[in-house]
């Protein structure tokens, strides 16, 4: 059991393009699930795939004091180097080193996609207690922009099929699994200004993007140079303000031999 080589690889190769690109998240929509799933302070929190701290910074910021779970080192290390009082754990989601019902609840911002499975679900089921709260939130680009659009069929043009949140396939692993409620969601936007170079970045920063041949790279971040240069706001100001989707879903841990209502 190993992390997927296109996510080990890619993610591994661009982590520089993934911190400066990567947009944070609203604090409006952390605190929406914090009271969505009644956790105090004094929750026992679990953060997986934490990646270089982006989410991480969002629950600090909420008061909430996450154990962070990362299996890749390239990413532990800005991690680490910006909450070292966090605790921080190289492991897996099918494979935790924690106790059962050790969590109130558990979080992953950008990656449940990544290890929605069979084996991953009753792991997260374990470590939660009975009703534990399992958050998932994504920032997704709005292709109402053309020049998300334009990067949307850039990066299909290029996926080898690797898992995505647009899929969708994690949602119906979810609702197939018998030890958690219906899930709940709600979704909320905001814009992010940018340059040319982090539009180019956040391309980059796609694990199956930073795994291309260095020829085929190129060619594509050439292509989001010249979306960029067809921008009216770019070409006027050198600045674009571009809209994201913060995606939040919820969930209980069900009791064992509970039933779904």
């Amino acid at each position: 059991m190993a992390v997927l080589p296109v996510a080990a690889e890619g993610f591994t190769a661009a982590v520089a393009e993934y911190e400066r690109a990567r947009p944070g998240y609203p604090p409006e929509a952390i605190r929406r699930l914090v009271e969505e799933l009644e956790l105090s302070p004094a929750a026992r929190l679990l953060e997986l795939a934490a990646g270089t701290g982006k989410f991480t910074a969002a629950l600090l910021d909420t008061g909430l004091h996450p154990v962070a779970v990362e299996p890749l080192a390239r990413f532990r290390e800005p991690l680490r180097r910006k909450f070292p009082r966090v605790p921080l754990v190289a492991a897996l989601a099918e494979r935790l080193p924690f106790r059962d019902g050790k969590f109130d609840a558990v979080f992953a911002a950008q990656a449940f996609h990544w290890f929605a499975s069979a084996l991953a679900l009753p792991e997260l089921h374990r470590v939660l207690r009975p009703g534990g709260g399992l958050g998932l939130v994504w920032n997704v680009r709005d292709d109402a922009h053309p020049l998300f659009a334009g990067m949307t069929r850039l990066l299909e043009e290029v996926n080898p099929g690797v898992p995505s949140h647009r899929h969708e396939r994690w949602r119906r692993a979810l609702e197939e699994d018998p030890g958690f409620a219906p899930v709940e969601e709600f979704t909320l936007s905001f814009l992010r200004e940018s340059d040319l170079a982090d539009l180019v970045d956040r391309v980059a920063s796609v694990s199956f993007v930073a795994r291309l041949p260095e020829g085929e790279k190129k060619a594509l971040l050439d292509r989001v140079r010249a979306l960029g240069a067809a921008d009216p706001d770019l070409a006027r100001t050198g600045r674009v303000e571009l809209p994201y989707r913060t995606e939040v879903y919820w969930t209980r841990a069900l009791p064992a031999n509970a039933t779904r209502d």
